[in-house]
């Protein structure tokens, strides 16, 4: 994704940069793309309780978020799944499948 994308200024409170691209993964990206989302904004999203399902070229994913405070994280045992820390003590949970 664009990480400071010049109509978020006042969320990012970074200026511009058109060269500065993040990877944050397939079904993040997309939602961001689609909902026109930056880091900030999404990351806002998940950590009020959202969650959603996507699925992208034949592949279904569920992305929800944990806090460092949850003892255990929920995941399906029979499905694969991936864990972002968000740097500010949460988790994007993606489980694939």
């Amino acid at each position: 994704i664009l990480r400071y994308p010049k109509d978020k200024t006042e969320i990012t409170n970074i200026s511009y940069e058109p060269w500065h691209y993040r990877y944050i993964g397939i079904p993040h990206s997309y939602y961001c793309y689609e909902n026109d989302l930056c880091l900030e904004e999404y990351i806002s999203f998940l950590a009020e309780g959202s969650s959603y399902s996507i699925s992208i070229d034949k592949i279904n994913y569920t992305v929800y978020y944990a806090t460092e405070n949850d003892v255990f994280i929920d995941v399906p045992a029979d499905k694969t799944y991936k864990l972002s820390s968000d740097n500010t003590g949460g988790y994007a949970v993606v489980v694939m499948g």
